[in-house]
């Protein structure tokens, strides 16, 4: 009898480690998109950084749009995008029914509007739909997509409300104030 239990016990320690083993959590599937522009030079990549994404967007026309889809693993903590043209006449982001409009120049005040099925709305720093767009100056010394150096750029920073929508699909316009 006792080397029956001995057996059992051995055998319910086996299986427990062998369980345990095999409900460990997985590691996350790093975040795949894909991205397409109908304007043929515009030049679009990506880079994963945790807890997000940074895509770098060359547009030497200053006009230009993209489509962006997760294709694999899960939606980032944060989606950024380094769209590299001197001024932001027009900037249209769409997702779901949502479209905010931006305008943003390097010395100047941001300015975003949402619409809605319902109307129009300006918006302010701290609205769910703010999408937070800073300037960056142009860089020397580097090279970018075979350029010489970092032209100036703008980093967008992706809305709250689109993380909170569940949406995994977003586009971009825009349009340059210097074209």
């Amino acid at each position: 009898m006792h080397k029956k239990t001995i057996a059992m016990l051995l055998l319910l320690l086996l299986s427990t480690l062998l369980l345990s083993g095999c409900l460990q959590p997985e590691e996350p599937i790093p975040p795949k998109f894909q991205a397409t522009s109908s304007t043929s030079d515009v030049d679009i990549r990506s880079i994963n950084q945790k807890p997000g994404i940074l895509f770098y967007i060359y547009s030497p026309t200053g006009i230009g749009d993209t489509s962006i889809t997760l294709t694999a693993g899960d939606l980032p903590e944060t989606i950024q995008i380094r769209l590299f043209v001197s001024n932001l006449e027009h900037l249209e982001l769409s997702y779901s029914e949502v479209t905010i409009i931006a305008t943003a120049n390097a010395s100047g005040p941001q300015k975003e509007t949402l619409q809605l099925a319902g109307g129009t709305a300006n918006l302010s720093p701290g609205d769910i739909y703010w999408m937070d767009i800073q300037p960056l100056p142009a860089e020397n010394g580097g090279k970018f997509f075979g350029k010489p150096a970092y032209p100036s750029s703008f980093l967008i920073t992706m809305p709250k409300d689109f993380f909170v929508s569940g949406q995994t699909s977003f586009s971009l316009r825009w349009v340059d104030y210097y074209r």
